[in-house]
């Protein structure tokens, strides 16, 4: 994910030039987009909604799906 999809998703927003995310315990923060940027993986089962947040970010597609199997097998 790039800043913008993460502000499609609404994991960060830009406001003023600023970028802001939203933490459940802090409310609103600035935010630096590359720290948000990369990979993902979420766990769910089909016709479900997700459980859990999103894992992540990781550098590459191979690495966040390594990650999943990994978090799978256990």
């Amino acid at each position: 994910m790039d800043r913008f999809d993460l502000q499609d998703a609404d994991i960060l927003s830009l406001e003023n030039g600023e970028w802001f995310a939203f933490d459940h315990f802090q409310g609103k923060t600035y935010a630096n987009p590359a720290d948000f940027e990369g990979w993902y993986w979420q766990a769910c089962f089909p016709g479900c909604l997700p459980d859990g947040d999103p894992m992540g970010p990781f550098s590459s597609e191979s690495e966040a799906m390594d990650d999943a199997s990994v978090a799978v097998d256990q």
